[in-house]
C-alpha cells in the first residue's frame, strides 16, 4: 500500500489495479488504450444527412405556422430516408443490412439531439360572420328551391367537427423559436 500513498491513490484502487493486472499489461503490450476496447456507436452518415432535412422541414413548417406532431415527423423521415437512399450509389457509407424505421425510440432520440420540445398550439378561434349568418337563410332557402331538394336531403352542420386530415393540436419547436 505504499505505492497507494506515493501516487495519492486509495487502498481500493490499488487493489483494482493489482487484480486486472494481467489485462492492464496485455493492453499496454499490444499499444492499444483500454479505453478502446469498449464499444463505441458510428452513426449511419444517410441518416444523419435524414436528421439534417428533417430538422429543416420542421423549421419551414413553424414559420409556415404548420404544427407538426411526432407522427408526422417520423413520416416525413421516412420519406426522406427512402428518397435519399434510392439515390446514394451502393456503396455508399450507410450501414449494410439495419433498414431505418423512425421508431418511437428514434424520434425519442432525435428530439433531444435537436433541442426541440413539444408545446400546445393556441390561437384565437374564427369568429362568425353575423351578417353573412343573418342572410343565409333565405339564401339557403332559394338554393332548396332552384335545385328541388326535399327536407331530407337537407343537413345541418352547424357547430359540427370535421376531423378528416385535422392539424395536430401540438407541435415541435426549438428552444430559441416562439410559436407567437
Amino acid at each position: 500500500m505504499a505505492i497507494g500513498k506515493h501516487f495519492n491513490l486509495g487502498e481500493s484502487t490499488v487493489r483494482a489495479i493489482k487484480k486486472n493486472e494481467a489485462t492492464i499489461r496485455k493492453s499496454a503490450i499490444s499499444g492499444t488504450k483500454l479505453s478502446t476496447k469498449f464499444a463505441s456507436y458510428i452513426r449511419d452518415v444517410l441518416l444523419e444527412r435524414t436528421e439534417r432535412a428533417i430538422g429543416i422541414w420542421i423549421e419551414e413548417q413553424v414559420q409556415r405556422r404548420i404544427p407538426v406532431s411526432g407522427y408526422l415527423i417520423q413520416e416525413k423521415a421516412l420519406q426522406f430516408y427512402k428518397s435519399m437512399k434510392q439515390s446514394e450509389p451502393s456503396t455508399s457509407t450507410s450501414q449494410a443490412g439495419k433498414e431505418f424505421s423512425a421508431s418511437k425510440g428514434w424520434l425519442t432520440g432525435f428530439l433531444k439531439r435537436n433541442a426541440l420540445h413539444n408545446i400546445k398550439v393556441t390561437g384565437e378561434s374564427a369568429t362568425a360572420d353575423e351578417g353573412a349568418a343573418k342572410i343565409f337563410p333565405e339564401e339557403l332557402a332559394k338554393i332548396i328551391e332552384d335545385g328541388d331538394y326535399s327536407a331530407d336531403q337537407v343537413f345541418n352542420a352547424d357547430e359540427t367537427g370535421l376531423y378528416w386530415k385535422k392539424l395536430p393540436n401540438r407541435t415541435y419547436i426549438t428552444k430559441n423559436c416562439k410559436w407567437t
